[in-house]
């Protein structure tokens, strides 16, 4: 029983394409290109499947069997294994919200621990933007028998299945009285039952069978999002060649009109404020040397408006004349800042505007900055991106160029932060852009800190400059 849509088993012969009355070797999970499926499973904890001493997940291409050690990329981008108390066994969970490279095709997984090892299912990454897409989530733990899903911000499940959104029926129902030969109506009930159909493996069935189970859902298609009243699934239409069957899903959404409708409360699946990245300091707020709030102690709270004053100890961020951000603490008696040493690298959330900060690698000890481009280089078409940001995250290269007159902004390209202070960033290059800006994301947060943009210096990148007289130096 696969309670996993990327299925795991305990050796690579139970792969789906193995089964004998399997025609060919189809595959069925996908996702899009760079992103594995997100997966959690459970292992028994006895000793010698300790799977909180994982040494190894390997990155297997389908076709040419060619292994690729991932197990640090991983962790980087939210993966763990996670034991909770009075269980016997441990969860390994990975939420999928980053791509890990640049990687198309058929792969699957192996897990390898000193006491054992797993195999995923058979998986494709590709592009996913004629599929439809579906995510779900629950609110607590989610049990079955001997492991559970931890559902913790970021995870989702989710599902990309080749199918059209279409022919819905329109379902109609009433509670009435009647007196005297006439029809009371107490309650009256109309609603929309959208319906799409898919062609499904067995272990993937088991798996999307739970969907029903889950408080959350939501099915994308294209640009439009349903949000999920409630979600069915029809028992499968077994197909001739043998491991397929045809399944009709159906699911309401908001479409669904009540004279006597309930309430329904939606609980806020995201990160905590703070937790994009690790922390080394939680500031209450960010204060403009010499403003009002900064010279009476205090400050203007952007959830409600009102007034603040700041308490002994508070630590604040202090932005002088120079707009340079320092690290102080407030203390009483007298009221009064101090300002504290910044190592590298030091990280710093301000709770008050949900901003973050970093210490850059020759600051002094004095400043903290937000991610930021130091200096960009052209090798051929493709263009270097240096700088520096926070540690263990994504960072995507955006610019800003002229297209006949008109000033536009995109993404070119995409890197971990590491690469930003050795061999720089790349990103697709053209002789129209004006300025590079890094743009960073974690695997709790997809997008968290935005950097200044960084004008280009064509002379720094082979090329000639204009100057403001229009002499070419």
């Amino acid at each position: 029983m696969a309670y996993n849509l990327l299925a795991i088993y305990e050796s690579e012969q139970e792969q789906n394409y193995n089964k004998w009355f399997v025609m060919d070797e189809n595959v069925y999970v996908s996702d899009n290109v760079g992103f594995t499926p997100p997966f959690q499973f459970s292992v028994p904890n006895e000793d010698e499947l300790n799977v909180t001493a994982l040494s190894s997940v390997l990155l297997v291409d389908f076709q040419t069997r060619i292994e690729v050690e991932i197990l640090g990329v991983l962790e980087s981008r939210g993966f763990e294994v996670y034991r909770e108390e009075n269980v016997n066994y441990d969860t390994v969970i990975y939420p999928s919200t980053l791509a890990i490279g640049d990687y198309q095709g058929e792969y699957f997984l192996k897990f390898k621990w000193s006491g054992g090892e797993r195999t995923s299912e058979v998986f494709s990454m590709c592009d996913m933007s004629d599929r439809i897409k579906i995510e779900w989530w629950h609110n607590s733990n989610f049990c079955y028998p001997n492991g559970h899903f931890r559902y913790k911000a970021p995870f989702k499940f989710r599902a990309y299945i080749p199918s059209t959104i279409g022919k819905p029926s329109y379902e109609y129902s009433e509670k009435v009285i009647t007196r005297a030969g006439i029809k009371f109506p107490l309650q009256q009930i109309s609603f929309k039952l959208n319906k799409f159909v898919a062609h499904l493996p067995e272990f993937m069935v088991d798996a999307m069978r739970l969907i029903a189970n889950h408080d959350n859902v939501e099915i994308f298609e294209g640009t439009r999002k349903y949000v999920v009243d409630e979600f069915l699934m029809e028992s499968p239409n077994w197909l001739e060649r043998g491991d397929l069957g045809e399944v009709v899903f159906e699911f309401k959404t908001d479409t669904v009109v009540v004279t006597n409708a309930k309430k329904k409360v939606n609980v806020e699946y995201v990160a905590n404020e703070g937790t994009c990245i690790l922390v080394s300091h939680i500031c209450e707020t960010l204060l403009l040397e010499g403003s009002s709030d900064y010279q009476n102690f205090q400050y203007t709270s952007m959830e409600t408006g009102e007034t603040v004053a700041l308490e002994n100890g508070d630590k604040v961020i202090i932005q002088n004349s120079s707009n340079e951000l320092n690290f102080a603490r407030f203390f009483t008696g007298p009221n009064r800042y101090e300002l504290d040493i910044i190592e590298n690298p030091e990280t710093f959330f301000d709770a008050n505007n949900n901003k973050y900060y970093f210490a850059p690698t020759n600051n002094g000890g004095a400043t903290m900055v937000k991610p930021f481009v130091s200096s960009v280089s052209n090798v051929g078409v493709d263009g270097l991106a240096f700088g520096e940001s926070f540690e263990n995250v994504v960072v995507d290269v955006w610019v800003r160029f002229d297209q006949n007159g008109i000033i536009k902004e995109e993404k070119r390209g995409t890197g971990d932060s590491g690469l930003l202070k050795t061999t720089g960033v790349p990103f697709e290059w053209d002789d129209s852009i004006l300025e590079v800006q890094l743009r960073t994301s974690s695997f709790n947060c997809p997008l968290f800190s935005i950097g200044t943009w960084y004008g280009i210096d064509l002379t720094g990148i082979n090329f000639m400059q204009i100057e403001n007289n229009f002499i070419i130096d």
